[in-house]
């Protein structure tokens, strides 16, 4: 007998939706693509602006009366002053680093003092490594425009904080006001890279205002404040829990039944039955 030939059925064709779908998608991942590669060239372009800075200053040393008078544990950081005119600002995580300009060598004592405890407050809170993490959740999720609102608001909040931290310093408020008034002129049209820039002009009107507000708290967070927000989201999810037992009663719901419990085997007949009674 002949041997039976194979049949092979044709593939079902993809239904007309599925093309466009897959063409939406992959235009869809070039978009974002494109953004991530554009803003990793920037973070990448600002830390080689970084380096370079560091690379045309000189280490610099303060006088005994120029060194702010705060509570240190050892050597927070490096000053460096700068052979041109770029900064003031602070960057670095592991090896923080604040940068002066050449023209510091001729501020007034107070501007100097106010300047370094801004920074120092920078690098104490860790800002920089606050805004690299902002700079890369902003590459992840380029598209979403309030990851930008958002990483632009945290910046603004950094600063502010670090002027409250040299307000509550000891310096006169309305001095400190007219200091950044006066280093924003002097520095206008110069961006900050990754860095957080004292002069950085675009939320110095917030800043002044939050400067002079009188009723302002400038103590920062305290592990105190961060137990009392610990505690107060524990028992909110606690009083949603009691609010809402039906959310507790779903879940029970969609567990699976028990196993039905096991059925006896019937007792085995005997080979041979008794005789039938007459």
């Amino acid at each position: 007998a002949p041997e039976p030939v194979p049949v092979f059925a044709p593939a079902p064709a993809a239904p007309p939706w599925y093309s466009e779908t897959r063409n939406i998608a992959l235009a869809l991942f070039a978009v974002w693509f494109a953004g991530f590669v554009f803003a990793m060239m920037r973070f990448t372009t600002a830390m080689m602006g970084l380096q370079l800075l560091w690379r045309r200053s000189r280490p610099h040393t303060l006088s005994s009366e120029d060194i702010p008078y705060i509570e240190t544990a050892g050597r927070e950081c490096e000053l460096r002053l700068s052979l041109r005119e770029d900064g003031p600002m602070a960057w670095g995580v592991f090896r923080p680093v604040i940068l002066v300009p050449k023209k510091a060598l001729t501020w007034p004592h107070a501007r100097l003092q106010a300047v370094l405890l801004h920074e120092l407050a920078h690098i104490r809170r860790r800002d920089c490594l606050t805004q690299m993490l902002a700079l890369i959740a902003c590459a992840v999720y380029g598209p979403n425009p309030l990851m930008w609102i958002g990483a632009r608001a945290l910046r603004c909040e950094a600063e502010i904080s670090a002027d409250d931290a040299v307000i509550a310093s000891g310096v006169k408020q309305s001095a400190y006001a007219g200091e950044l008034v006066l280093l924003a002129s002097e520095f206008r049209g110069r961006r900050a890279l990754t860095g957080v820039a004292m002069a950085a002009p675009t939320s110095l009107e917030a800043r002044v205002k939050s400067v002079l507000a009188p009723n302002r708290l400038r103590k920062g967070m305290t592990p105190m404040n961060a137990l009392k927000i610990a505690l107060l989201g524990a028992a909110a999810t606690a009083a949603l829990a009691l609010a809402r037992p039906d959310v507790v009663e779903a879940q029970d719901a969609i567990a699976p039944p028990p196993p039905p419990p096991a059925i006896a085997a019937p007792a085995e007949l005997p080979d041979v039955l008794p005789p039938p009674s007459v």
